[in-house]
C-alpha cells in the first residue's frame, strides 16, 4: 500500500543459503547499519515502519531494542516473542524442548547437514505444537468452504513451506536464546 502511494519502501531479505559464522545478531547489526542509511536518505521523513516475518520479526525486535532510535512502528507477522506464555500445562512450546532433550536434536540435524540446519525443521516444529490442525482441521476447512478457501490456504501452505538453511552457530543462538531460554520476554 504504501509503494502504491509512492512512498519509500525498502525491502531486507534473508537468502536461502546462510552466512558462514553468521547469527541473527550480525543480521540485526546489518539491519541497523541499513536503517541509518534509509535515515540519512530522508532526513525530513518519520522514523520508518518496520515489518518483520517469522525469524524476520526476531531480527526486528532485536533491532528496535538496539537502536531504538532508528524504528518508528512495528509490524511482527509470524513471530512468536514469548515461546513460555500461557498457562502451565497448555501451552506446547513450554513442553517440547524439554521432551525432546532440550538444543541437540537441532545441532543434531546441523551436523547432519554438514553444518547447515533446514529451516523446514523448524516449520515441522511449529506444526508439532498442533497436530488436530496440522493434519486434519486446516483440511476440513478447506473442504468446508471450498468457493473461498483454497486460494488462502495455498498461499499459507506455499509460505510455510518455503524454507531457509541456518548455519549451526545460528541455530544454536535461536534454540539456546529464544526457544529455550525465552530471552524476549526474559530478558
Amino acid at each position: 500500500m504504501a509503494l502504491r502511494r509512492g512512498h519509500p519502501v525498502y525491502f531486507v531479505v534473508f537468502s536461502r543459503d546462510p552466512v558462514a559464522g553468521q547469527t541473527i545478531l550480525d543480521v540485526t547489526a546489518a539491519e541497523a547499519v541499513f536503517l541509518q542509511t534509509v535515515l540519512e536518505r530522508h532526513p525530513r521523513a518519520p522514523k520508518p515502519v518496520v515489518i518483520g516475518n517469522c525469524q524476520g520479526g526476531w531480527a526486528t525486535m532485536m533491532l528496535a531494542s538496539a537502536a531504538p532510535d532508528r524504528v518508528g512502528a512495528l509490524v511482527l507477522n509470524g513471530a512468536p516473542l514469548s515461546y513460555w506464555a500461557g498457562e502451565r500445562g497448555k501451552n506446547p512450546m513450554r513442553y517440547l524442548g524439554g521432551l525432546a532433550g532440550g538444543s541437540w536434536p537441532a545441532l543434531l540435524l546441523a551436523d547432519l547437514g554438514n553444518g547447515k540446519f533446514d529451516g523446514a525443521n523448524l516449520v515441522m516444529n511449529s506444526e508439532s505444537l498442533s497436530p488436530g490442525n496440522t493434519w486434519f482441521r486446516k483440511y476440513a476447512d478447506v473442504y468446508l468452504e471450498a468457493d473461498t478457501e483454497a486460494e488462502r490456504f495455498l498461499e499459507f501452505e506455499r509460505w510455510s513451506g518455503g524454507f531457509f538453511l541456518r548455519n549451526r552457530e545460528e541455530i544454536r543462538w535461536i534454540v539456546g536464546k529464544l526457544f529455550i531460554g525465552n530471552r524476549f520476554s526474559a530478558g
